[in-house]
């Protein structure tokens, strides 16, 4: 992999600006990152590059996890950051995380790929706290990663398959990498049927004594973040 740095000592500020006569947005700003969702926790917002497409030069000052929906071949360009000028494939499936607060980024990203490039990015705004529940624990739920602010597991339901019931609760999304419908049940409420598809999402604040059934024929792939 092929990675090169670039202005890594420039400060960003928060909003639109301009670095050594190269204009940039914010990435709320930047049309391709389409924002979907807001709350004192997250912003999340959905990015989706044609083939060959080019973006706005644009900022990243927020931490920030990603999770691939529909992989292809990207570069990028960076006036602060690292760059990336080989296009590498980019897997479907992907997640990882980028902490943008210490290490912000100012870049312009290419779609190299003969496909669509299609990710959600979800900005982490609490500063980081310690978890105080043990890990979410239900059938189809596996663990991947566990960083200060998130920990990401892949969630993962045959026709009929359910979580069982998760009795520790969570505060945090889950993002569909498929199409399924799916009923969210509790002893408390009557299920509800969600009918997902790739990239769309639903958040849970404080949920507990609750599971996932996969109602529909097709599996359901998903990835959940949950919060401190």
């Amino acid at each position: 992999m092929l990675i090169a740095g670039c202005g890594d000592n420039i400060e960003v500020p928060p909003g639109d600006g301009s670095i050594n006569e190269t204009e940039y947005v914010s990435v709320r700003n930047e049309p391709q990152h389409r924002h979907r969702f807001e709350n004192e926790w997250v912003r999340m917002y959905d990015v989706l590059l044609p083939p060959k497409h080019v973006t706005l030069y644009h900022a990243h000052i927020q931490d920030t996890i990603y999770v691939t929906i529909h992989g292809s071949r990207l570069k990028s360009k960076s006036l602060v950051g690292f760059s990336m000028p080989i296009a590498l494939p980019i897997p479907s499936g992907m997640v990882h995380l980028t902490e943008h607060k210490k290490a912000p980024s100012v870049h312009q990203v290419t779609n190299s790929g003969d496909g669509v490039a299609r990710l959600v990015g979800v900005e982490l705004k609490k500063e980081a706290t310690e978890f105080v529940r043990k890990p979410v624990v239900g059938h189809g739920l596996k663990l991947k990663d566990t960083y200060a602010k998130v920990r990401v597991y892949e969630l993962n339901l045959a026709p009929g398959e359910s979580t069982g019931r998760i009795e520790s609760g969570f505060t945090g999304l889950i993002i569909s990498l498929t199409k399924a419908s799916v009923s969210s049940e509790s002893e408390n409420m009557a299920p509800t049927i969600e009918s997902f598809e790739p990239a769309s999402w639903e958040w849970f604040d404080e949920a507990s004594q609750m599971g996932f059934r996969n109602v529909g024929s097709s599996p359901f792939e998903a990835v959940l973040y949950e919060l401190p």
